[in-house]
């Protein structure tokens, strides 16, 4: 990997929101990044810190909110160091985000047209006309019916699956050269689910545009994503391309997620295999390993000791203490073959 093909590059990323209770740690330590042209899946359990590692690279955490360490660049620059004026300038043009509740983003007072214009105005040097024309245009791309009409509705005419594919629309408007997606189809039915991943397929053939897609689901993943990212407790367990992450999985939490993935072969009747245990608790994360109290390979040393980051193959790392303990065994070997 290039340093010219990187997009965005963040390193050491950690997030935070202290409370009356004790302090929630969302984010620990997160490095990925994301390529020109490339979709990166983030895929893990609710509370892993997907969502919360994507909204501290658009600066929109909640004021309680604070990134305690870390950087995120974007083309040459950290934005976690820009100003009020750049954000403003950053997101919506160089950046869409489509996020997870629509009903908290679609301004309820104003037409669902009114708010699409606005956004094309707001970073294109168009007429009304023609922010018009290219509003009706991409609520069409994103299989909205009679989108002329539906640029004179408001947000709480319209269904939850219809209020998502708007934020979509809205989110790709002005031609993003890297787009975030919070879990953009989780409220659409399969059929519209794979239109709006068709489209974004197009989308990124056609202006090479860049993603981010933030879901639970490894069939998304699999279907669109080049490469994935697995984060769980606030960290990133394991990185690396899909196929590489699919079929030779390192981290037993990733295993466990595409174990219990069910199986569409119908000659093949298997029991699902849930994860054993429940998600940590933010407020009072575990010593050592996160991952260890629901771990079946869990040793002494994870209990005590976070473990470092390993890399087992091109782009592919890995967050475990079993790396370390093979590779002891594996040099072991060696010394033996060799005294032997």
């Amino acid at each position: 990997m290039g340093v010219s093909e990187i997009l965005m590059e963040v390193r050491d990323l950690s997030v935070q929101f202290p409370g009356k209770n004790g302090t929630v740690l969302a984010v620990s330590h997160a490095d990925f990044t994301v390529c020109r042209g490339e979709v990166l899946g983030i895929v893990g359990e609710s509370g892993s810190g997907k969502s919360t590692a994507a909204y501290a690279m658009m600066r929109l955490l909640k004021k309680v909110g604070r990134v305690t360490s870390g950087s995120v660049v974007y083309e040459g620059r950290d934005i976690l160091r820009y100003s009020d004026r750049d954000l403003q300038s950053l997101r919506g043009s160089e950046i869409g985000m489509i996020f997870q509740d629509p009903m908290q983003c679609l301004d309820p007072v104003y037409s669902i047209g009114a708010q699409m214009v606005e956004t094309l105005r707001a970073h294109r040097s168009i007429d009304r006309a023609q922010a018009v024309k290219q509003s009706v245009e991409m609520l069409a791309r994103v299989g909205l019916p009679e989108p002329e009409k539906l640029m004179k509705r408001y947000s709480f005419e319209l269904s939850g699956g219809m209020q998502q594919r708007v934020m979509i629309a809205m989110a790709l408007l002005c031609g993003p050269r890297l787009l975030i997606a919070d879990e953009a189809t989780t409220a659409l039915d399969v059929t519209v689910q794979d239109q709006i991943l068709q489209l974004l397929k197009e989308l990124r053939s056609e202006r090479g545009m860049a993603m981010v897609l933030i879901t639970h689901n490894f069939g998304i993943v699999s279907e669109i994503c080049d490469r994935v990212c697995v984060m769980y407790g606030g960290y990133v367990m394991e990185e690396g391309s899909v196929d590489a992450v699919f079929y030779e999985a390192s981290h037993p939490y990733t295993r466990s997620l595409i174990a219990a993935i069910p199986k569409a072969d119908p000659m093949r009747i298997e029991p699902l295999l849930p994860i054993p245990g429940t998600p940590i608790d933010p407020m009072q994360h575990p010593t050592g390993c996160v991952f260890h109290p629901r771990c079946a390979y869990c040793m002494e040393r994870c209990r005590t000791e976070v473990p470092g980051v390993h890399t087992v193959g091109e782009g592919h790392t890995v967050r475990c203490h079993l790396l370390d303990t093979a590779a002891a065994q594996h040099e072991t070997a060696g010394k033996e073959t060799v005294h032997g």
